[in-house]
């Protein structure tokens, strides 16, 4: 981890995605509070969350612009795009508004795919592959982590002032994201520079991960797996707080603990990784989220919460050992295409998951749907534990800190 701090283009973009991710992580929960007090509707909050996760199936076609424009500038424009877009819901004011913060919702979710696709491959270029995982785990332990106050920073703002004022906080941190990246004085290398070939061009990300064993195997996996978590998204999570007694603010609480949780797992992802292999950090980490949904299923306020530390103990080695094995069985080049391919390979099953999940928390207990998920998570996750690791694919070397 010393040695990736001591690179000055990754401490600026850690910079400036902590402060990104904190207007994110404050909004995002926010978003769903705001339409279930507008609607009193868990439905219309399930509905909410499926548009979300919807539109990164259109990833590929952003993929190509990844990989054949200077990434970092696409993630400056990036920024700027969703700072103008949050910022129009300062114009919510009643239910009859509703439909504004859908369309933003959509608007936030076609950014996020194209800047963390570009921010993968950036990565990948100016660090070498034995500190990707360090890379990748103090990003992702800096997003869990940030769940411990940016939630409940989120709702008391909302609770205060409204939520006009939560999105008019988190275009700020855009902004700021956008000045850490035009301070970075890192070389854009290894774009793709063949001929735009428009069917090719689009789908070559969903083939590489078709041609790579590993990445067909885990993928695969994700997917039965998404098939289950996203269920429990939106509407029955928030079911789940009607169950336990909880308004739907709690949600902040609980993603404050799930941060906790966070902070340790990100603490010895790395040390996991070099030990164990990519491969099985993931298996381990489906698993342990399977166990913190069957916690959540006993519907009790303390096994709610001792699920909600588990889910993040695991949450944050998985989610690195997933980006650094995918990194590294990429090609530079390919690094845009293969991500966003990833986001709409997640993103439809997510959506439609999320649209059941709507419809089944009026007539499936919900403790059935958290079992099921406990089930299913724990088996995959033992497939992925008994599969080998691989040999990482040869990619171009990276590019010396200028700095």
């Amino acid at each position: 981890m010393r040695a990736v701090l001591r690179h000055r283009g990754f401490r600026l973009l850690l910079a400036g995605q902590t402060l990104s991710m904190f207007g994110s992580s404050a909004l995002f929960l926010v978003l769903g509070i705001w339409v279930k007090e507008l609607t009193g509707s868990n439905s219309a909050v399930g509905l909410l969350f499926m548009l979300m996760a919807l539109p990164a199936i259109a990833a590929p076609l952003f993929g190509v612009a990844v990989d054949r424009f200077p990434r970092r500038q696409l993630m400056i424009v990036t920024d700027l795009v969703l700072a103008a877009a949050v910022l129009l819901l300062l114009l919510v004011d009643g239910r009859n508004d509703v439909w504004l913060i859908f369309a933003v919702a959509v608007v936030y979710s076609l950014g996020q795919p194209v800047f963390g696709s570009a921010k993968a491959g950036l990565i990948r270029g100016m660090l070498p592959e034995e500190q990707l995982a360090a890379a990748n785990g103090a990003i992702e332990s800096m997003r869990q982590a940030l769940r411990i106050g940016a939630p409940l920073a989120g709702a008391g703002i909302y609770v205060a002032f409204g939520g006009g004022a939560v999105a008019a906080v988190d275009a700020v941190t855009f902004l700021a994201s956008a000045g850490t990246l035009l301070a970075m004085r890192v070389p854009d290398i290894a774009r793709s520079r063949e001929p735009l070939r428009f069917v090719e061009s689009f789908t070559e990300g969903i083939r590489h991960l078709w041609r790579t064993p590993d990445l067909r195997l885990l993928c695969g996996c994700i997917v039965a797996a998404i098939c289950f978590i996203g269920v429990l998204e939106g509407a029955v999570f928030f079911a789940l707080l009607d169950a336990i007694g909880k308004p739907p603010e709690w949600v902040g609480i609980l993603s404050t603990i799930q941060g906790v949780g966070s902070i340790a797992g990100g603490i010895v992802s790395a040390w996991l990784i070099a030990r164990a292999g990519e491969l099985r950090v993931s298996g381990i980490g489906l698993a342990g989220l399977g166990v913190g949904f069957g916690l959540c299923a006993v519907l009790t306020v303390p096994s709610v919460l001792v699920g909600a530390v588990v889910i993040g103990i695991t949450l944050t080695p998985f989610m690195v050992a997933f980006n650094t094995i995918v990194q590294k069985l990429t090609p530079l080049e390919l690094q845009g295409r293969a991500f966003t391919a990833i986001e709409a390979l997640f993103s439809a099953p997510m959506a439609i998951a999320m649209g059941l999940g709507a419809v089944l928390v009026a007539v499936v207990d919900i403790r059935v749907l958290y079992l099921s998920a406990l089930v299913v998570l724990v088996a995959l996750g033992g497939v992925l534990v008994r599969r080998r690791d691989p040999v990482t694919a040869p990619v171009a070397g990276p590019v010396a800190d200028p700095a």
